[in-house]
């Protein structure tokens, strides 16, 4: 298994960055820092967590998990509900299904909101979510800078 090569760690008001294959730490306790300091920190952190929402994904994708979380933040939840509203997907599997555009299917949708329900109980539906998904991992790892898998 590949060693990180960093790691965060937050306890109480202390953030830690551990380097793992060093051996050593960054700490940082945020009550030493000041107070102007602090508040570019939390605004830094929240455009973090907005801008790297469906990281990899389309902008559409982006756009909608970053609505997500802006509405879980406004609820007082740091984590979003595991129910998550996974339409964009569907429709893309959909259009992938049928060789039809995004756009094509989000009309059909228009026209007859219930469909989604078929649609997110059909296994070819399923199926395709899961090959696509499968594609994006695939493409990810190609890409990931890290060692090869070996025993």
């Amino acid at each position: 298994m590949a060693i990180k090569k960093q790691a965060i760690k937050i306890v109480g008001t202390i953030v830690s960055i551990i380097y793992p294959t060093l051996g050593k730490e960054v700490n940082v306790d945020t009550r030493d820092l000041a107070e102007d300091v602090c508040e570019r920190l939390m605004l830094h952190g929240l455009g973090q967590k907005l801008g790297d929402a469906a990281s990899g994904k389309d902008p559409e994708e982006k756009y909608e998990m970053a609505s997500r979380i802006k509405e879980a933040l406004l609820d007082g939840k740091w984590n979003l509900d595991a129910d998550r509203d996974n339409t964009a997907a569907i429709v893309s599997a959909v259009a992938e299904l049928l060789g039809v555009t995004d756009g094509e299917v989000y009309a059909a949708l228009d026209a007859n909101p219930d469909k989604i329900t078929e649609w997110k109980n059909s296994g070819k539906v399923k199926v395709k979510m899961s090959e696509m998904r499968t594609r994006k991992l695939e493409a990810a790892a190609a890409d990931a800078d890290e060692p090869e898998v070996a025993l």
